[in-house]
């Protein structure tokens, strides 16, 4: 199974997408190292929505309108938010809008500021992708 991790933001949600490649036996990217001619059967999109992630928004919409729906198989997101989790709904609605296969499920984290990802917020993080992989191993 083809899978590519590409998250937008910093140290921070780097952090987690780099657990999640290496659960994937891939490597995580940033949007600016994603090769658009690959062909991915799921495509991992992370997204941080701290204190400053509403900058990402043009770079978001930038990256999804650049990816082609025939090479794409599936679409996941995760995000790391503050207090509200706007950037998701954002990143969310641009999949939709771009006629892109998004997968149901999507994993959250609300982070407290000026703190550190944990462990638990990390084996959820596994989780999440094992599970990602299942469904789309069995059921696409």
């Amino acid at each position: 199974m083809n899978v590519a991790v590409v998250y937008f933001g910093d140290d921070t949600v780097s952090q987690l997408a780099d657990d999640l490649a290496r659960e994937a036996r891939t490597h995580a990217m940033t949007p600016h190292d994603y090769d658009f001619s690959d062909e991915v059967d799921l495509l991992m999109i992370g997204c941080q929505c701290l204190m400053s992630g509403h900058k990402h928004k043009k770079e978001i919409h930038d990256f999804i309108s650049h990816l082609d729906p025939t090479k794409v198989k599936n679409v996941a997101v995760f995000s790391l938010f503050t207090f509200k989790n706007g950037l998701l709904s954002y990143t969310v609605k641009e999949i939709i809008d771009h006629d892109l296969p998004l997968l149901r499920d999507q994993y959250e984290c609300k982070i407290p500021m000026r703190s550190e990802i944990t462990d638990n917020m990390l084996q959820g993080a596994r989780v999440y992708v094992d599970d990602m992989m299942t469904v789309v191993n069995n059921y696409y």
